[in-house]
């Protein structure tokens, strides 16, 4: 039920935005079901690039109009060393 969209993406990194949550009005002041989503972006990135660190800078769910997700594609890409590393 998410509506995320690719807004940029260049060698370091893919972003995201999504209007609607997947999971609706239940997100609304439970951002821990943001890490389900930071785990699904990580898990298919890293199985691709064999790397992803996930960082939700944005979300619905902790009050703001949508969701934007940052996805670097290396260690030390991307700005910043925030959110979560996955490994192939």
């Amino acid at each position: 039920g998410g509506t995320f969209k690719v807004e940029s993406e260049d060698s370091k990194t893919i972003e995201f935005s999504n209007t609607k949550c997947p999971f609706g009005s239940f997100v609304d002041g439970r951002p821990s079901l943001c890490m389900m989503t930071a785990t699904v972006f990580g898990r298919i990135v890293s199985q691709a690039k064999g790397y992803a660190r996930v960082c939700v800078e944005e979300a619905i769910a902790t009050g703001h109009g949508s969701c934007r997700v940052r996805v670097a594609l290396g260690p030390g890409e991307g700005g910043g060393d925030d959110g979560h590393e996955f490994f192939a």
